[in-house]
């Protein structure tokens, strides 16, 4: 078995003599694209969160009025707010 793998524009190929060994590499790769999946939900989560938190704050609410209009609590906001201003540094 041969597989072809790409990191930083170079193409490299390995040959695979034993079927478990090419099994495994397979399973690791699948997982891998499992969290890839997983990760670019939450990125999309936080970036909708922070969206919505931008919008209340320049309506004129506080960080707690965005805690209660948005179900959750303070200190998620905080970090939130936090994590938008290290983003437009």
């Amino acid at each position: 078995m041969i597989t072809k793998t790409i990191q930083n524009n170079q193409i490299r190929l390995r040959v695979f003599e034993d079927m478990k060994e090419f099994q495994k590499q397979i399973e690791l790769l699948e997982i891998k694209r499992k969290f890839q999946k997983v990760n670019s939900c939450i990125r999309y989560k936080h970036s909708f969160r922070r969206e919505k938190i931008i919008k209340l704050a320049n309506m004129g609410k506080t960080q707690k009025e965005i805690a209660e209009k948005m179900n959750c609590s303070y200190s998620t906001v905080k970090r939130e707010i936090k994590a938008i201003r290290e983003g437009l540094a």
